[in-house]
């Protein structure tokens, strides 16, 4: 199964905003610029999003594919230059929403913490991508949010 038609005319395309990143509860982000493209891949299957940003002037960029399964949930394989380093991040989500979560430092001794991802429009012109870590306690935080506008 494709990715709902909606979702995916929705996502697709160039997109420019401000990209958040916080790296505590509570502090201030940092914000800079960021650019996005989404394209369809694999026959319409998926939708590869590409983006941007920088983090103390230095160049980050990201990459996530994005599809659905013949149930209806959501999977995404993610990775990115500042976060992952040379890892990648397998995320599920049961749907209906384009919201999916996966773990990281999986060897905590604490227990795993996770990273959930939120794409959600506000109109048709407007996508909101956000982050949050999740501890193994259930905790959650705002981790990165982008706002694109479409170009």
């Amino acid at each position: 199964m494709a990715l709902p038609p909606e979702l995916q005319q929705g996502l697709l395309g160039s997109w420019s905003g401000s990209y958040r990143v916080w790296l505590e509860p509570g502090a201030e982000p940092s914000e800079c610029e960021t650019a996005a493209t989404c394209t369809p891949e694999l026959a319409d299957r998926f939708v590869a999003y590409r983006y941007d940003w920088s983090y103390d002037g230095a160049p980050q960029h990201g990459y996530a594919l994005l599809g659905c399964t013949d149930a209806g949930d959501y999977q995404m394989a993610w990775t990115d230059t500042w976060h992952m380093g040379n890892a990648i991040m397998f995320c599920t989500g049961a749907g209906p929403e384009p919201i999916v979560t996966g773990a990281w430092a999986e060897d905590d001794p604490g227990g795993a913490w996770h990273w959930r991802t939120e794409f959600a429009f506000a109109g048709a012109d407007s996508l909101t991508v956000a982050a949050y870590n999740i501890t193994p306690a259930g905790e959650e935080m705002l981790a990165t949010e982008a706002r694109y506008t479409k170009r």
